[in-house]
């Protein structure tokens, strides 16, 4: 599952949007059926794994939100944000795509927030220490 608008810059970047791929990392993967789509997703129509557009980063990141029974709903949200201090404070990454598409998610992790969704960064230090390690795992 990916959005269609990270496929198309994936498969065929923009001379602007080039830059945030290394396609021999994932050439071998073209000929996947991927399931394409264009915003977000509740993938089984019950809640328990939602994909959500994410852009910024890339023009079609996305992350994924996660009802777990005995931590209740959480976001992996990867680049979505780099830092939470970025986040706080509105600082994209030189590495981002678009900025403007970036504020529009930096908007929809503080609204995730907000809403009681504890939202993971993948890069920022504090956020991957609150995850579980050395083969524990969350339900």
């Amino acid at each position: 599952m990916a959005q269609h608008d990270e496929l198309r810059h994936a498969w065929w970047p923009d001379r602007w949007t080039a830059r945030g791929y290394a396609f021999e990392d994932y050439a071998g993967g073209r000929h996947y059926d991927f399931l394409e789509l264009s915003g977000d997703t509740d993938l089984f129509r019950d809640g328990t794994l939602t994909l959500v557009r994410t852009a910024g980063h890339t023009p079609g990141h996305q992350g994924v939100i996660l009802d777990l029974d005995h931590h209740g709903r959480i976001a992996l949200m990867g680049d979505a944000a780099h830092l939470q201090q970025g986040l706080d404070r509105n600082v994209p990454m030189l590495s981002d795509w678009n900025t403007e598409e970036k504020m529009l998610t930096y908007g929809r992790l503080r609204a995730l927030s907000r809403a009681g969704i504890r939202v993971f960064l993948s890069h920022d230090p504090d956020h991957f220490a609150a995850l579980p390690h050395d083969g524990e795992f969350w339900d």
